[in-house]
């Protein structure tokens, strides 16, 4: 986890700066925001090195989770299965009412790919990434657990290709990545174990990747043949054509910008927010809970609204880990937020590592996902994703529990 972590995090915040110090890029000019704000490179460069400190702290502190004996109480396998049969039927239909509301045509025409301005498609599609997600883990955790494959995960299957299709001609690649790195964890933790040496390669693969959708998602008609068109090298898309360029030009080079001009507008321009935007974040997940607490003339209802405005943009920006720490506590956010961002990966990959249990095997691989992006969102990122799984599992041992039905003792396995 703390790996996939890493390696975001140098590549949004660390590698401009090398490439620029050894003048392969250029981070004074940028095509997207007039203001380049490359004076406050040092802060930024500094606080970044204090926030992956701080989070490495977190996450190298020792976990004391009870260890499980080879029995332990369990519930049963068709207990599972009805589990999982329930979780398909609720995206299946997520996926059907998110069409059926026009998400997918209002999905195309957002240049962010996430965010449509619409809360119930916005809340369809969060709920919708976080079932697929969970969906996938719990896939490879029970075949995992039960060597068997049941009925569903044909479907299950179908639901996740299609899925993946979606937030690829959508132009969503973070969400898509959160997905698929799910998938890719559940396989590669569970069932057959992965070198650094193809960990690199799929790191390359993956960028270029990134780099498609970021030119596809610039044609005025979104589809899976503007995909094929940019590989194919036929695109007319003005967007960058380089995985390169990406650093200089395209949306990690947005991400590394705003977190140099956090330090430029707070607090010379504006006061710190003392934690509105973490309240606002967490009410998000609940659905339609915001609006009971923000008033819809707000503009800066995120660190991202706030970037966005001071700016001029006429699109979204995003964040980061550490401007959005900063904009909300100065230093103590940059200190106080990665370290519980790294304490939390630890005792969730803890839980998963001391017994084959599906909800926390299913809590972690979503977490995989959601570690390795989160350089570039929010602290309350973890809690839409990580927390509606959570949710789904306390849920479920809930009503077995109040329907009588106890766990029963079984043979448990263990992961590295």
């Amino acid at each position: 986890m703390d790996l996939l972590f890493l390696m975001f995090y140098y590549l949004l915040l660390y590698y401009p700066y090398q490439t620029y110090v050894l003048g392969a890029h250029s981070i004074t000019e940028n095509t997207w925001i007039a203001k380049s704000y490359v004076e406050y490179s040092n802060k930024a460069i500094i606080a970044s090195t204090i926030g992956l400190v701080t989070f490495m702290m977190g996450f190298s502190r020792k976990i004391k989770i009870k260890k499980i004996s080879v029995y332990k109480k369990d519930y049963s396998q068709y207990q599972y299965k009805v589990l999982y049969m329930k979780i398909l039927l609720v995206t299946v239909a997520f996926v059907g009412l998110f069409y059926a509301k026009g998400g997918m045509v209002m999905l195309s025409g957002s240049y962010l790919g996430s965010r449509t301005k619409d809360p119930m498609i916005d809340g369809l599609y969060t709920l919708l990434s976080v079932f697929v997600s969970v969906l996938a883990g719990f896939t490879i955790v029970y075949y995992k657990k039960y060597k068997s494959i049941n009925f569903y995960m044909a479907p299950a299957l179908l639901v996740f290709l299609f899925y993946s299709y979606l937030t690829l001609v959508g132009g969503d690649r973070n969400t898509f990545f959160i997905v698929a790195i799910a998938a890719a964890g559940a396989y590669y933790s569970y069932i057959k174990s992965i070198s650094k040496k193809m960990l690199v390669i799929y790191l390359f693969l993956a960028l270029a990747l990134y780099q498609v959708i970021e030119i596809s998602r610039t044609a005025e008609d979104r589809s899976f043949g503007a995909i094929v068109a940019v590989i194919a090298g036929t695109s007319q898309s003005s967007a960058p054509t380089q995985v390169g360029d990406n650093v200089d030009q395209g949306s990690f080079s947005i991400t590394n910008l705003v977190t140099r001009a956090a330090f430029y507008f707070v607090p010379g321009k504006d006061e710190h927010t003392y934690g509105k935007f973490l309240v606002i974040g967490f009410a998000g997940f609940i659905p339609y809970a915001r609006g009971a607490i923000v008033d819809p003339r707000d503009p800066d209802q995120s660190s991202s609204f706030y970037m966005t405005r001071v700016n001029g943009s006429g699109f979204g920006l995003g964040s980061s880990i550490i401007m959005d720490s900063y904009i909300e506590f100065g230093l103590v956010g940059i200190l106080f937020f990665p370290y519980i961002l790294g304490w939390l990966g630890q005792y969730m990959q803890a839980k998963a590592q001391s017994g084959l249990s599906i909800k926390w095997g299913v809590v972690y691989l979503l977490a995989l996902g959601t570690y390795a992006e989160i350089s570039r969102y929010t602290f309350d990122f973890i809690i839409k994703n990580i927390g509606w799984a959570l949710l789904i599992f306390i849920l479920f041992e809930f009503l077995v529990k109040a329907r009588g039905k106890a766990p029963v003792a079984e043979e448990t396995e263990f992961i590295k």
